[in-house]
């Protein structure tokens, strides 16, 4: 407080604005050397990175200034990036009608690393084979794409990084096989390989750079044929042709002549023999030994089950009978529309017919 009683207000604010500048000096300087690459020191979030011990943590956040100048009195601020030789196996066929490349570079490198540029042509698209890396476009020139393949983890020693690029535009009949190249590897190398589909049949014609392989390597098993290159540049064009159905007709073979099967042969079933039935004697002259029934058939009543009414020629005492009851030790066998059937102890069947029948015959 007393030195600020002896400034005078002039000098007052010039102080305050001298503190203010070296303050935003030092977070601008702060936030921009934190955004620059070092080995061991992605950009991407520390979420991703996932630190494993302190060691590495030591390596992803640099703790003060002299960070910088252990690389090197020359160029401070640019560490030495580690090197990368890349190996590698795409494998071009078609999808939908469209040109469509995947594959993997097989990496090697000396040092950490935590992404790789990959450049090609701009006609193709990129995309990412798996979850372990995100693409991003970077600038580029000549009719070349550039895009940065940013790893989720640090990779240092062999990694993989899968990619696929397709060509959109459909029904092209004619292709060239895109030059995909690692941008500042230390060397490059590898195989490609063809595949037709079910659909479409691709006729390679290889030109500069690449030499044919007997058998395609392991990574390009499903390849109907394969190249090797051993840097670049190299050239390879495509041609689509869709394939020919052919449909194969076979003449109409006639079936296997079996004999005709016949039914087995069964002897003759003769009925059941019943015995005959008589005609009751309802009259008074009967003959001598002649049978005759003890009542006389009065009605019939067909609801709600078939009855039959008799009448006993003695008492004239009326009997409600049905099929299976017996009266006077006869046994009603079948009661029918016009007539009823009855049987007697030895056998002996009679039929009784309806009075109204009776009548009118």
């Amino acid at each position: 407080m007393e030195i600020l009683e002896r400034l005078n207000k002039q000098k007052a604010v010039f102080a305050v604005v001298l503190v203010m500048l070296a303050f935003t000096t030092y977070r601008i300087a702060t936030n921009v050397l934190k955004k620059r690459a070092l080995p061991a020191h992605p950009t991407a979030g520390q979420v991703e990175l996932r630190k494993a011990d302190e060691k590495l943590s030591a390596e992803i956040e640099p703790k003060g200034f002299g960070k910088f100048w252990r690389f090197g009195p020359r160029n401070p601020f640019q560490p030495p990036k580690a090197s990368v030789e890349a190996v590698g196996y795409f494998t071009i066929t078609e999808r939908n009608g469209f040109f469509v490349v995947r594959g993997l570079y097989d990496c090697k490198s000396d040092g950490p690393v935590d992404r790789i540029e990959l450049e090609y042509p701009r006609k193709w698209v990129a995309a990412a084979g798996n979850d372990a890396i995100k693409l991003h476009k970077a600038p580029s020139a000549r009719g070349r794409s550039v895009s940065e393949a940013v790893f989720k983890e640090l990779q240092e020693g062999g990694f993989e990084v899968h990619l696929t690029f397709t060509l959109y535009t459909k029904w092209l009949n004619r292709a060239e096989f895109p030059k995909i190249a690692v941008k500042g590897a230390a060397s490059e190398k590898g195989h490609i390989g063809v595949r037709s589909t079910r659909d479409y049949y691709l006729k390679p014609s290889p030109g500069q750079g690449l030499s044919k392989v007997s058998r395609p390597p392991s990574r390009l098993r499903k390849a109907d044929v394969a190249y090797r290159y051993s840097s670049h540049p190299y050239k390879l064009t495509l041609e689509m042709r869709k394939k020919r159905t052919t449909v194969t007709t076979r003449p109409p073979t006639r079936p296997p002549t079996r004999p005709p099967i016949r039914p087995p042969t069964r002897p003759p079933t003769r009925p059941p023999t019943r015995p005959p039935v008589r005609p009751p004697n309802a009259g008074g002259g009967n003959a001598q030994g002649a049978f005759e029934v003890p009542f006389t058939f009065k009605a019939m009543i067909a609801v709600p089950k078939r009855f039959i009414i008799l009448e006993n020629k003695e008492t004239g005492k009326l009997t409600r009978c049905a099929v299976g009851d017996t009266v006077n030790d006869l046994t009603i066998v079948e009661i029918y529309s016009t007539s009823v059937l009855i049987e007697d102890e030895q056998g002996n069947r009679y039929e009784l017919i309806d009075p109204l029948r009776q009548k009118y015959d």
